[in-house]
C-alpha cells in the first residue's frame, strides 16, 4: 500500500480589575474559546493510502463539503470500487460500513468523528458537536459483518458528516487528523472464512483542519 499526498483607586477597581481578568482568563481555555459559538472551520484532504493494483478494488475520500460553519457540517464521502471479477469485500454498507461504531473516531489523534446518521444526535447550539458530558460512554450495537459481495464494477458509498468529539476538549482543533481501518477481500464471492481471505491491508486518510480566515 502506498500513500499519498493528495489596585490603583479603591478596594471596588480592584474587585473589578481582578473580575475581569478573571474572566478573560476564562475565555482563553480550550473549552470555552475552541467552542466559542460562530467559530468556523476549513478541512482539506490531505493523504489518503492506494490499494495495490493487483488487489482488483479500489477506494477513495472525498471531501463533499469543507466549510464547518454553525449553519452545516463539513461532509465526506467513502467509495469502494470492485475493479475485477465478482469478489466478497470485508467494507459493507449501514451499520457494516468502513469507521463503522466505535471506529467512527479519529485515531492519530482523537478529537474527531464520522456519524454516517445524524438526525437523532442533539447537537451543541452553533457547534457540531453532540451535546452530551464528555464522561459519558458510548453504547454501539452488537452486530456482525459478514463480507459483501461486490459485482464487477460495482461501488459502495458512504457518506459521513465530520463533527467534533464531544468527549475531547476544544472544538475542531487545528491539525492534521488519521483515520485507518482493516480491509479484507475473498477472489470470489463464496466466503467460508478467514483462512480464504486473498488479502488484508490497512487503509486511511488524513483530513488538515485549520482557521477558515488563515
Amino acid at each position: 500500500m502506498q500513500r499519498r499526498a493528495l489596585l490603583t483607586g479603591s478596594v471596588a477597581t480592584l474587585v473589578a480589575g481582578v473580575a475581569g481578568v478573571a474572566g478573560c482568563l476564562g475565555e482563553i481555555g480550550p473549552t470555552s474559546s475552541a467552542r466559542a459559538k460562530g467559530i468556523e472551520r476549513e478541512l482539506a484532504l490531505v493523504e489518503q493510502d492506494s490499494v495495490p493494483g493487483e488487489y482488483g478494488f479500489s477506494i477513495e475520500a472525498t471531501l463533499l463539503e469543507e466549510t464547518v460553519t454553525e449553519d452545516r457540517p463539513a461532509r465526506l464521502e467513502v467509495r469502494t470500487t470492485n475493479e475485477g471479477d465478482e469478489r466478497a469485500l470485508s467494507v459493507g454498507e449501514a451499520g457494516c460500513s468502513l469507521f463503522n461504531r466505535s471506529r467512527g473516531g479519529s485515531d492519530d489523534p482523537e478529537g474527531l468523528w464520522l456519524y454516517r446518521h445524524t438526525d437523532h444526535l442533539e447537537r451543541v447550539d452553533g457547534r457540531w458537536v453532540e451535546n452530551r458530558d464528555a464522561e459519558e460512554l458510548r453504547a454501539f450495537t452488537n452486530q456482525g459483518c459478514p463480507p459483501r459481495t461486490y459485482d464487477p464494477d460495482e461501488s459502495v458509498v458512504t457518506e459521513y458528516e465530520v463533527w467534533h468529539d464531544f468527549q475531547v476538549e476544544g472544538y475542531f482543533e487545528p491539525g492534521t487528523y488519521r483515520w485507518s481501518q482493516r480491509v479484507s477481500g475473498w477472489d470470489g464471492p463464496d466466503v467460508r472464512g478467514d483462512a480464504d481471505k486473498a488479502f488484508s491491508l490497512e487503509w486511511g486518510f488524513a483530513l488538515r483542519v485549520s482557521n477558515r480566515d488563515s
